[in-house]
């Protein structure tokens, strides 16, 4: 994540009442569309094309309203 930007995060419960970032790379959603940040060390552009499709849903379901 970067500073000053805003994310969607998908989260879930953990212990002593903490929470966790689901699927870590697919759970941080980028507010603004923009070039996906993929931090793997087996980077494939087919990994940057599934992030962008997840984003794309997840923009338009919780952030767009549709």
């Amino acid at each position: 994540m970067n500073e000053g930007e805003q994310y969607l995060l998908f989260l879930s419960p953990e212990q002593d009442g903490l929470y966790a970032i689901r699927g870590v790379t697919q759970g941080k959603v980028p507010v603004k569309d923009g070039e996906v940040q993929v931090y793997q060390e087996n980077d494939t552009d087919d990994s940057e094309e599934f992030l962008s499709e997840i984003f794309q849903e997840a923009r338009a379901k919780y952030i767009h309203g549709n």
